[in-house]
């Protein structure tokens, strides 16, 4: 007993920055010893929930200036011919920034580039980043550039709908080669007006691509070195130069279209020279290096391409999908204003956890500590939970109400708020699978394993395009939307199955008790909802929009009183954490 004792009164007393500043010298000797305990097993999640949160205030002030770029679009394009050109020329320089600088180069790059920086040191780090930047950069250089001269002929791959003729045309040969007929004559197609300002617009946003790469490279190096909030800034500066073109291009009489194309490359190049300059500032090494490949270049090569299907698999469907929509008139804008939609909770919610969950798991994983890294994969998932459902519901039971508060303005008609709204209802029932892929394919890439996910996604694209080619003759364009939230639902399931089986993810008792909190919160809000629009809504009459705001106001202020009541997490332990003076 006086051994316990006096082993309890030197622990207390021992100077350590674990314990936290709140314990007094009047704590009794055990209960101190309890809150370093304690406070040492919230260390690593709380560490990185902080992390999260400076890259989701960023990513949230991107996505609000996004939405406010979106607003314009809408307004001076509306949901029609003109605006499907726009979303398919950005469509394709878009998914090099999804895919890259958001997915396969990230999650490539930071593992080895960490294994190189550990074992070799800072300088062979350096040219490893060197080999990347010529090699890989080369290789972009000539896609885009092959890219630009071979448009005239990729844009009927991407939007083969844009032009009758050539739909008469691919129905021609179809028949031709099934009966052993002549094969029909290639009409000309260079007089399709909606074709060539495509074709036009898409090779004025290429450039921007190839900046993706080197946003992508730069991205990676200062997450890796824990400065998230930079690369997280990013996608601010795209919006507001979108925002500035557009508005300053109209005013000035410019065509909108093509004000918004040169935008994009200026946002393109302002973005790197962003991120060069904390580069510089941060003394990282970011040169030139040899064009010959060494086994750092080949690992990351294996990596990346597997990663490619992987990574960007979401991205991969919803090309698929807007390549089925061109047929229909409208359909790709009805999909992209309710993709802006939902990316707002993936964004914030899935993409910030992956980037801020990939480093730690590496060191974990490295380091054979298989139980720090479950823990952390097991607080992420609660932590998107919290933070998703309520987005779910939301997007199913209001979708009206968020699609006219954000777009229905200027040509933006009330019948295209309805198509929209209708898709953001299917998306709604994905956005969990969505930000699941984000958050499980971490826990592949950290054990430089990319294939398992690579054969996911490869079924993943195969589900999608079975379901929406078979869906479309019934449901329009209503089933590209349905396809995109099979086939992923289909990946995320086989992610976790693979994850539990190698017991990188297990379901514990606080995650099930958390998840089942949120559920409960979720339902208390939409509750609160449905009172509120019955029997509150006549005090606001005869203006709608406000009606919306204080329904969305109403149900998110409703979900976060509920999920304190609950105690949702424990209470005291988010403040604790964040009044250390020592970030351990």
């Amino acid at each position: 007993s006086k051994r316990i004792k006096r082993f309890l009164f030197n622990t207390s007393h021992t100077s350590t920055s674990s314990v936290s500043s709140s314990v007094t010298d009047k704590t009794p000797n055990h209960r101190r010893l309890a809150i370093k305990i304690k406070t040492k097993k919230l260390e690593k999640p709380m560490r990185l929930v902080k992390s999260a949160l400076s890259v989701g205030f960023f990513t949230l002030i991107s996505r609000i200036l996004g939405f406010i770029r979106d607003m314009l679009v809408a307004s001076y394009l509306g949901a029609g011919g003109i605006s499907d050109i726009w979303v398919a020329a950005f469509r394709f320089p878009n998914l090099f920034r999804r895919v890259i600088a958001e997915g396969a180069f990230s999650a490539a790059f930071i593992p080895v580039y960490g294994n190189v920086y550990t074992k070799n040191g800072k300088e062979q780090a350096d040219l490893f980043t060197g080999n990347i930047l010529s090699i890989f950069g080369l290789w972009v250089f000539i896609v885009v550039v092959a890219c630009q001269i071979l448009m005239p002929y990729l844009i009927y791959i991407i939007s083969p709908g844009f032009s009758e003729d050539f739909i008469l045309y691919a129905k021609n040969l179809f028949s031709a080669v099934i009966s052993g007929q002549t094969l029909p004559v290639m009409p000309d197609l260079s007089g399709d007006d909606k074709i060539s300002m495509t074709v036009t617009l898409t090779i004025i946003c290429l450039p921007y691509a190839g900046c993706m790469f080197l946003v992508g490279l730069m991205s990676g190096l200062l997450n890796y070195h824990h400065k998230f909030a930079v690369p997280a800034s990013v996608p601010a500066l795209l919006n507001t130069v979108l925002c500035i073109g557009l508005t300053g291009g109209v005013y000035m009489g410019f065509n909108p279209l093509y004000s918004l194309g040169f935008a994009v490359c200026v946002a393109g190049v302002l973005q790197v020279l962003w991120l060069y300059y904390f580069i510089r500032k941060m003394d990282i090494g970011l040169r030139f290096g040899s064009l010959t490949p060494n086994v750092h270049m080949q690992k990351f090569k294996s990596l990346f391409w597997a990663g490619f299907i992987s990574g960007g698999v979401i991205q991969i469907n919803i090309l698929i999908g807007s390549m089925i929509a061109s047929f229909q008139d409208g359909a790709m804008s009805y999909l992209y204003y309710a993709d802006r939609v939902y990316q707002l909770p993936l964004s914030i919610v899935g993409t910030t956890l992956a980037l801020v969950l990939l480093p730690s798991l590496v060191r974990k994983i490295a380091e054979d500590n298989f139980d720090s890294a479950r823990d952390l994969m097991a607080r992420a998932t609660e932590f998107a939970a919290f933070l998703t459902l309520p987005a779910c519901m939301a997007m199913i039971f209001i979708p009206h109400e968020i699609t006219s508060l954000l777009f229905e303005r200027g040509v933006f008609t009330a019948d295209d708020t309805y198509k929209t709204a209708c898709v953001l209802i299917f998306y709604g029932f994905g956005l969990p699978a969505f930000i699941l892929i984000k958050l499980y394919e971490p826990g592949f890439y950290a054990r430089h394993d990319t294939k398992t996910p690579m054969k996911f996604a490869t079924a993943s694209i195969l589900v999608n395009i079975i379901c929406s080619f078979s869906l479309f003759p019934f449901m329009g364009f209503y089933a590209i939307a349905l396809a995109t939230v099979i086939a992923s639902w289909q990946n995320a399931l086989c992610l976790l199955w693979t994850l539990h089986k190698h017991k990188i993810v297990m379901i514990d008792s606080d995650l099930k008790t958390r998840l089942l909190k949120s559920l409960v919160a979720c339902g208390v809000m939409m509750a609160v909802i449905l009172l509120f629009q019955n029997y509150i809504y006549h005090i606001v009459d005869g203006h709608i929009k406000l009606k919306y705001i204080a329904t969305i106001i109403v149900g998110i202020v409703s979900y976060f009183i509920m999920t304190h009541i609950l105690v949702m997490f424990p209470r005291g332990s988010v403040s604790t954490y964040l009044k250390r003076k020592k970030n351990v």
